[in-house]
């Protein structure tokens, strides 16, 4: 259904889409909606689902794809942007009205990442292999490249699901299906996980059924956890949204089919093979390899406060040593290492790292 608004606000929003897409730098960052319950342009179909393309980070990203695999591309096609072109997707959980459109999102001879809990049903390995994509299915927190990951599965009472992470300069960008684990529940995952504060949630709340007292409490929740900016929308229901608007005034972001939201700057810390005395960092470290799963290479970083010898060897999962990364003395810094695992089977891999006294595993993923 699509939102009531008079004819003034209406060619307001229509000028603001228009614009926020002509000045974007070629630098920019954005979120647009390619499905959603609302439209925010003219001409654009509104569905119950959701969708979005994240396009000006490393790589394109498309988050779920809609309830119907011909309104997205419409929409798509409407808007100027391809679901094609992302080559990394990652769908929030297994309900219709986010994965209906996957199959038509990718089409045929897709080579992107497919990012799916691993709660899936058995019967999308298939669906998605068919149109060339890759299968990830992924419980634990997944790192697709610097700045960028999701939450892992989120426990729901009925429903796990995964939420997307941006880190921009202001804080994190969330991104979400449905939020069916609670959004307050997802977006403490995601402070646990960084230690840094949200910026803006975008996506569907979940609180169509909900009472006013129980959306107050939420809302509040929202504020305790320091949530600076709020796009929330599809199962969100109207109310929810009228209220959210009205708690976080013009940092309510309005949504629909065609809004196009330019995120914040966000700088990724250099992964170079240097180290420095003068910028040493304060601790040793071992950092989560990225992307992880990854096939079939992936860059493990790590860091050094003192000058050290430093290891770093892979083991297997009956605990065999399979490769030695690093075994030399390095000046304290921030340094990382490639692998490339061609020649390894599938499977779960250990990254340990050495340096005096100091050790720390992280588990790895290699999927072929």
């Amino acid at each position: 259904m699509k939102r009531k608004l008079t004819f003034l606000t209406k060619m307001a929003l229509m000028a603001a889409a228009i614009f926020s897409q002509e000045a974007l730098s070629k630098d920019s960052v954005t979120v647009t909606i390619l499905y959603d319950n609302t439209t925010y342009v003219s001409g654009a179909t509104a569905h119950w689902g959701f969708s979005c393309l994240i396009k000006g980070l490393e790589k394109t990203i498309l988050f779920d794809a809609g309830a119907s695999g011909t309104i997205l591309l419409q929409n798509a096609a409407l808007l100027g942007v391809s679901t094609k072109s992302a080559p990394i997707v990652v769908v929030s959980h297994n309900h219709t009205d986010h994965t209906a459109g996957l199959s038509s999102a990718l089409g045929t001879g897709s080579t992107a990442d497919v990012y799916i809990g691993s709660t899936f049903t058995s019967g999308w390995d298939p669906v998605i292999a068919a149109t060339g994509a890759s299968v990830h299915r992924v419980s634990d927190p997944a790192i697709l490249f610097p700045d960028v990951q999701t939450t892992g599965e989120v426990q729901g009472e009925f429903v796990y699901e995964q939420s997307l992470i941006i880190t921009t300069d202001s804080g994190l960008v969330m991104i979400m299906g449905c939020s069916h684990p609670g959004v307050l529940t997802i977006l403490d995952r995601a402070k646990q996980l960084l230690k840094k504060d949200i910026y803006l949630v975008i996506g569907g709340f979940h609180w169509y059924l909900s009472a006013d007292d129980e959306i107050l409490a939420w809302i509040a929740g929202l504020k305790n956890l320091g949530v600076k900016k709020c796009g929330a929308t599809h199962c969100t229901g109207d109310n929810g949204i009228a209220l959210l608007r009205q708690a976080f005034g013009s940092d309510f972001v309005e949504m629909g089919v065609g809004r196009v939201i330019t995120l914040p700057a966000h700088t990724i810390t250099s992964r170079e093979e240097t180290g420095s005395r003068s910028s040493a960092p304060k601790t040793f470290a071992l950092d989560q390899n990225y992307p992880n799963p990854f096939n079939p290479s992936t860059e493990i970083c790590y860091q050094l406060s003192t000058n050290s010898v430093a290891t770093l060897t892979l083991h297997d999962l009956l605990g065999r040593e399979v490769a030695v990364l690093v075994n030399e003395r390095k000046e304290a810094g921030r340094y990382s290492v490639q692998w490339d695992a061609a020649s390894f089977p599938s499977g779960i891999y250990f990254c340990r790292f050495q340096a005096g006294a100091f050790r720390q595993t992280k588990r790895m993923v290699l999927l072929k």
